[in-house]
């Protein structure tokens, strides 16, 4: 499907960034991909835009997250709206 990109996001060949991950319930078989996928995507192997632009320092380089220093400035500092900053900034989103 993809591989993760610094923030965490799903990277794919084809919609970049954008892409969200739900529950899908089937008995369909879906194909595999037969190559390789890294954890963090070879596309994000230069770039730190998310990592700057994070308002709370939740990104890291390495591709670690402060999940809850993250929850927190969405739900106590944006009172319970969604930040996005690192979707938003991610220069994938040209794709």
């Amino acid at each position: 499907m993809g591989s993760y990109g610094t923030n965490h996001l799903i990277i794919t060949p084809e919609y970049g960034p954008r892409v969200r991950i739900i529950a899908i319930l089937t008995d369909l078989e879906i194909p595999h991909e037969s190559h390789e996928t890294k954890f963090i995507s070879d596309l994000c192997k230069d770039c730190n835009i998310c990592v700057e632009v994070c308002p709370v320092g939740a990104i890291g380089e390495d591709g670690t997250i402060e999940k809850f220093a993250c929850r927190d400035y969405m739900f106590k500092t944006l009172e319970g709206l969604r930040c996005g900053l690192c979707l938003k900034a991610c220069p994938l989103n040209r794709l």
